[in-house]
């Protein structure tokens, strides 16, 4: 009995000093306002990795991002599994969710679901955000700042397939150009900076007039790389526009394996 309390008094010391996880965690609540929320993750979301490390090389998730953010000084690669399909998305900051640990019979066929899984790692990823409408029509929106929209605002209001939002931008700027050329200068530099700044912002508000709603945010090293990992989360999307790259992928027949090749 001693020599067990002392186990269990050791046991605890250990955790104290250097917090474990006992394996994957798993969304259990989503805080109003968390930044999780942004990143378009669900409850019952599991986390299997940071940084392209699994869930059993890891410490506390927040002290996890905290140390990747200033290790590597990028945004962190999260992993996640739902409903047995991976995906990844890239953050910089705490996710602001309640996480349990996952246990008995889901653990055990999660780490068969992991064991042939490699995990990668962020440094050539962005974050993609999908959009889809009611016809599961589906778009994909780059998360990196636009040149274009800092420098030339009605053709990136254009690019995003907004029209009348190009149309009244560039009315706005020949009006002001009409009144007095300075005038005009003053109109474009100021449309600049405002698109420039808010470009996710009103990239979202042009999705939503249009009837997209964002369902999905995912890190990719290209689009097609997003495309398909959205569509392996849901194979209902038809995006609108694919990557020639994505067509000839999706094009060849794949080859069907037997457990144990």
């Amino acid at each position: 009995g001693l020599m067990a309390q002392d186990d269990q008094m050791q046991m605890g010391n250990q955790t104290v000093d250097t917090p474990r996880l006992s394996g994957p965690i798993i969304i259990d609540k989503m805080k109003k306002g968390a930044f999780g929320l942004k990143l378009n993750l669900l409850e019952l979301d599991i986390l299997v990795g940071v940084g392209g490390k699994p869930y059993s090389d890891l410490g506390h998730l927040a002290d996890e991002i905290e140390y990747h953010l200033q290790e590597y000084a990028r945004p962190v690669l999260l992993s996640f599994m739902r409903e047995g399909k991976l995906f990844h998305v890239l953050t910089d900051r705490v996710l602001g969710v309640d996480f349990l640990p996952v246990q008995g019979d889901s653990l055990k066929s999660l780490s068969s679901l992991m064991r042939n899984v490699e995990l990668p790692f962020s440094s050539d990823m962005r974050n993609y955000h999908i959009y889809c409408d009611k016809d599961k029509q589906a778009e994909l929106h780059s998360q990196t700042r636009s040149i274009l929209a800092m420098l030339a605002p009605p053709f990136w209001i254009m690019s995003q397939r907004f029209f009348e939002g190009a149309i009244v931008s560039t009315l706005a700027v020949a009006t002001a150009f009409v009144v007095h050329w300075m005038l005009g200068v003053l109109t474009y530099v100021v449309l600049c900076l405002y698109v420039g700044r808010d470009q996710h912002k009103l990239g979202q508000s042009f999705m939503g007039y249009r009837g997209f709603r964002q369902i999905f945010c995912i890190a990719g090293t290209t689009e097609a790389d997003a495309q398909l990992a959205a569509l392996h989360l849901d194979p209902e999307l038809k995006f609108i526009f694919t990557p020639k790259k994505l067509r000839q992928r999706l094009s060849k027949p794949v080859p069907s394996r037997s457990i144990g090749e």
